[in-house]
C-alpha cells in the first residue's frame, strides 16, 4: 500500500464535506446540495482526481501511478498491466475523464501511446474479445478499466505483472475479482505486484479501512452461517457522519473514534444476530429431545406389537370369527363388514386384532379399519373392499416401515444433538466489543478535553 500526501484542496473540500454531512446537506463550488451519500462520493473523487469534482488541478495519485506504470513498464519489458478503476470512467461526450489523465501522465512518461488502451474503448462485443486478446498475448502493455468491465468473466492473465487499484471499491468481493484477474492459474510470472494507493488526509485510509473491516466479518459471518442481513448491513457504503468528520480534520484520533464507532456497530448487529441464532438452537434442542422421546415411546409400543405379532406369506384372516384362506371369499366378506354402523372389533390378521371405527358427523358416516393393540394402524375404508382388504395385508410391513421411521429419527436427531454439544451460548466478540466501547469513553474524554482546551 503506497501513502502520500494530496493536495491543499484536499483539505479544503474535505472540511466543505463535513460541515454540510453534519447539517445532512453541503454547498459545493457548483452550489448543488447533495446528501450524505453524494458526500461520500465526493469525497471518493477528490481522493482520486480533483478534477472530478471540477477542480482544476494534477491528481497527485494518478502522478504518482503513472511513475509506478512507468518503473515497471521499464523493468518488466514482457510484462502486463491492469489498472482499475470506477470512477471518471471514460464518457461518450468526452468529458473528463480519470481514465485519459493517468494515460496522459504516462505517455508524458515515455510510454508509447500505443501501449495503453481502456477497456471501454471497445465499442461491441468483437472489439472486446480482439483487445482482451491482444491484452492477454502482450500486443499492448496497460489496460485501464473498471470492475464491471475488467472484474469478472474475462481471462487476460497470461502475462500481468501489476494489478493497480486507483480507486477503493466498497465490497471486499470487487478487491477478490479485480486481483482474480491476475492471481490465477496461467499467469507465467513467478511474482505480481498488487498496489493500493492511499491520499492522505483524505477518503482513501478510511474507505481501505472499512473494505478490511467487511471483509474479516462478512468471512466470520459466514463461517458462522449468520444472517444474510448482516452481511448485507457490513455492505454499507455510506461513510456516517463521524466517519466524514474525522477525514476532514485531519486528526489521528477522530478518524480512530470512527473506526471503533464503526465497528462497535456492525459488532452489535453481529451480537444481535447471534443471539437469535441461539435463540434458533434452544429451541431445536428443546424441541430435538422431545422428538427423541416421542419416537422411542412409539418403537416401545411397536415392538410390543410386533412381539405378539405372527407374520405369514400365506393368506389368513379371521373375520367374525371365521378363518378365511380364500381372498376372494374374505373380500366379499369385507365389504359386508365394512357396511357396519357401530365400532367394534370385526376380526384379526397376522395375530394382531382388527377394529372397524365408525364416526358420524352432521349425518356423514366416515369409516375406518384400525389394525393393532399397543400401536394402532389405521385406515380409512376404500371405496373398494379389495383396496382395503390390500390395507389389512400390509399391516405388517407398514409397523416394519414405521418402525425404521423411528429409529432414523432418533440418529438424526441424536446427530444434530451431537453437532450442537459444544453449543457456544456467549458472543464469541463479546470481550472485543467491551474492549471497543471502553476505548470510545476513553477517545471522547480525550478529545473533550482536547477541545475545552483549545477554547
Amino acid at each position: 500500500m503506497l501513502i502520500f500526501d494530496g493536495t491543499p484542496c484536499d483539505g479544503k473540500l474535505s472540511c466543505t464535506v463535513w460541515t454540510g454531512g453534519k447539517q445532512r446537506e453541503y454547498k459545493t463550488n457548483s452550489d448543488c446540495y447533495l446528501s450524505v451519500l453524494n458526500v461520500t462520493n465526493e469525497g471518493r473523487k477528490i481522493a482520486v482526481a480533483p478534477r472530478l469534482v471540477g477542480i482544476d488541478e494534477d491528481s497527485p495519485k494518478l502522478l504518482r501511478i503513472a511513475e509506478d506504470v512507468k518503473d515497471i513498464y521499464e523493468k518488466y519489458p514482457n510484462g502486463t498491466q491492469l489498472l482499475f478503476c470506477d470512477l471518471g470512467t471514460p464518457k461518450a461526450d468526452g468529458s473528463y475523464s480519470v481514465y485519459q489523465e493517468l494515460k496522459d501522465h504516462c505517455i508524458n512518461n515515455g510510454i508509447p501511446e500505443e501501449e495503453i488502451k481502456f477497456i471501454h474503448d471497445a465499442k461491441n462485443n468483437d472489439e472486446r474479445i480482439k483487445m482482451i486478446s491482444d491484452f492477454n498475448e502482450g500486443n499492448f502493455k496497460i489496460l485501464i478499466g473498471s470492475t464491471a468491465k475488467c472484474g469478472e468473466g474475462v481471462n487476460f492473465q497470461k502475462n500481468i505483472i501489476n494489478v493497480t487499484h486507483i480507486d477503493v471499491p466498497w465490497k471486499p468481493s470487487s478487491i477478490e475479482q479485480r486481483n482474480g484477474r491476475a492471481f490465477r492459474q496461467g499467469n507465467v510470472n513467478k511474482e505480481i505486484f498488487e498496489n493500493r494507493y492511499v491520499t492522505n488526509s483524505s477518503f482513501d485510509a478510511y474507505s481501505w479501512q472499512i473494505v478490511e473491516f467487511k471483509a474479516k466479518y462478512i468471512t466470520q459471518i459466514i463461517s458462522a452461517n449468520s444472517t444474510a442481513r448482516v452481511a448485507d448491513d457490513l455492505e454499507s457504503n455510506t461513510l456516517t457522519y463521524e466517519a466524514c468528520k474525522a477525514c476532514a480534520a485531519n486528526n489521528p484520533k477522530l478518524l480512530e473514534l470512527a473506526t471503533i464507532k464503526e465497528e462497535i456497530q456492525k459488532l452489535r448487529v453481529m451480537e444481535k444476530a447471534f443471539k437469535n441464532q441461539l435463540l434458533h438452537n434452544l429451541s431445536f434442542l428443546d424441541s430435538a429431545n422431545k422428538k427423541i422421546d416421542y419416537s422411542k415411546k412409539m418403537l416401545i409400543d411397536i415392538n410390543k406389537q410386533l412381539e405378539s405379532a405372527n407374520y405369514s406369506k400365506d393368506f389368513s384372516i379371521k373375520l367374525d370369527g371365521t378363518v378365511y384362506t380364500d381372498l376372494s371369499v374374505a373380500v366379499e366378506k369385507l365389504g359386508e363388514i365394512l357396511e357396519g354402523i357401530e365400532s367394534k372389533e370385526i376380526g384379526s390378521i397376522f395375530n394382531m386384532p382388527i377394529y372397524l371405527d365408525v364416526e358420524s358427523e352432521c349425518g356423514y358416516i366416515t369409516r375406518y379399519l384400525v389394525v393393532g393393540n399397543e400401536y394402532k394402524l389405521t385406515f380409512k375404508k376404500k371405496q373398494y373392499p379389495k383396496v382395503s382388504m390390500n390395507d389389512l395385508l400390509n399391516s405388517y410391513n407398514c409397523l416394519l416401515e414405521i418402525k425404521v421411521k423411528h429409529e432414523e429419527d432418533i440418529a438424526k436427531y441424536n446427530s444434530d444433538l451431537k453437532s450442537l454439544k459444544d453449543l457456544k451460548k456467549e458472543f464469541e466478540h463479546k470481550a472485543r466489543l467491551q474492549e471497543l466501547v471502553l476505548k470510545q469513553k476513553s477517545l471522547e474524554n480525550e478529545l473533550a478535553l482536547e477541545s475545552n482546551l483549545q477554547k
